[in-house]
């Protein structure tokens, strides 16, 4: 997946050794920013702790629960074909069906421009709410029904309703026609041009094949939990013995803005969008604290003052340097010193920009993180 701040790469450089020995006496691990739940994921398929995750959007709970929430493998036979036909058949008894295929057949780099008005004219009829938004700007019309179909066809009760759900949002992530996660889709009169070509001609049934098949593998060594919450919140819950990972936002833009594409997949619903990044009502756009720079220093002394009562250790990664919302490590490192004992690991990182242009910015940059460790005064 597109993430920005995805902690898969310091696992392997730093972030993997400190979690190694903080669990060692750990009885819960709480995965409070848990974005694409790469460190839930890690904590849970390795080591004999009850991981919970949290995180403001339920598309993100929605791919940790995926994987922490069982201690045994899912069989793909059982249950992936016939739920992929049964939302291709769902598909094909579209009204829209047919011409939103011939144009997927069609689509050709010196003819995008009015292929995508005609996506978008034939989208905004359709029946569904998600096709309406989407079809035509992040994905072809035919993408945008699959999404949909697959979606809708996921079973709620189904034990595997979970792994479906995130493996549609796992393929949407892959698919999209946009630079930076979904903040803006490409435009077809653009050089952007044979980038959203690419995107549009790219299999849904195939990437979501693919991720159903790896996310049935995984499970968690012990059952854990994962839901849409705000990290504040969630620290009321902790207790002495916790081991408390949070990797708060950098960004003084709210993540709900880019990636509320998968959000949408996630709820299962979409609402009305409005503009060329077709946003949703700002009610269905949850905003954070740490990514408005008046209140985010506010909002980690409150957080770090709760995870101090309940006597829990924190471990805290964020760019060494100041970023957007105004924070920085060494800033969070220096809040903490009055309740913890704080260890600092630095680490070098690639962080996402979020759609570089290649020109004033790159899509990703290196940067260099710390990887803080508190452990309560009083033990």
């Amino acid at each position: 997946m597109k993430y920005m701040g995805s902690k898969r790469s310091m696992l392997l450089g730093g972030l993997g050794d400190v979690l190694e020995r903080e669990l060692v006496d750990c009885d819960r691990f709480f995965d409070m920013f848990t974005g694409s739940g790469s460190v839930a994921h890690h904590v849970a398929e390795n080591y004999p702790v009850k991981v919970i995750a949290t995180d403001l959007q339920q598309y993100a709970a929605t791919l940790a629960r995926a994987v922490i929430k069982r201690d045994k493998p899912l069989s793909f036979e059982e249950w992936v074909p016939t739920w992929i036909a049964s939302a291709i058949a769902r598909a094909e008894r579209d009204p829209n069906a047919i011409a939103f295929a011939n144009l997927q057949n069609r689509l050709a780099l010196d003819k995008l421009p009015k292929q995508a008005e005609r996506a978008r004219q034939l989208s905004a009829a359709s029946s569904s709410d998600f096709v309406r938004a989407y079809g035509g700007w992040y994905y072809s019309p035919w993408q945008a029904l699959l999404l949909n179909s697959l979606r809708e066809e996921a079973n709620p009760d189904a034990a595997w309703f979970d792994v479906a759900v995130a493996a549609v949002v796992q393929a949407a992530s892959r698919c999209v026609a946009a630079p930076g996660h979904t903040a803006q889709p490409f435009k077809p009169d653009t050089r952007a041009a044979p980038f959203l070509l690419e995107a549009w001609q790219r299999d849904i049934v195939a990437q979501v094949t693919v991720s159903a098949s790896a996310l049935c593998e995984r499970h968690a060594v012990k059952k854990g939990s994962a839901y849409p919450a705000d990290a504040n919140a969630v620290a009321r819950k902790l207790k002495k013995g916790d081991v408390a990972f949070l990797d708060p936002p950098y960004s003084s833009v709210h993540y709900s803005r880019f990636y509320h594409v998968l959000e949408s997949i996630a709820r299962g619903s979409v609402g009305d969008v409005s503009g060329t990044g077709r946003y949703p009502e700002p009610h269905l756009r949850p905003s954070s604290d740490y990514s408005i720079p008046t209140r985010s220093e506010a909002a980690i002394v409150e957080l770090l003052d709760r995870i101090a009562a309940a006597n829990a250790t924190a471990i805290i990664t964020f760019p060494l340097a100041e970023t957007s919302n105004r924070l920085s490590g060494a800033r969070i490192a220096e809040l903490a010193k009055s309740n913890f004992r704080v260890v600092k690991t630095h680490v070098l990182s690639r962080f996402s920009t979020l759609g570089g242009d290649h020109k004033h910015r790159g899509a990703r940059q290196d940067s260099e993180e710390l990887i803080i460790t508190l452990k309560p005064l009083q033990i």
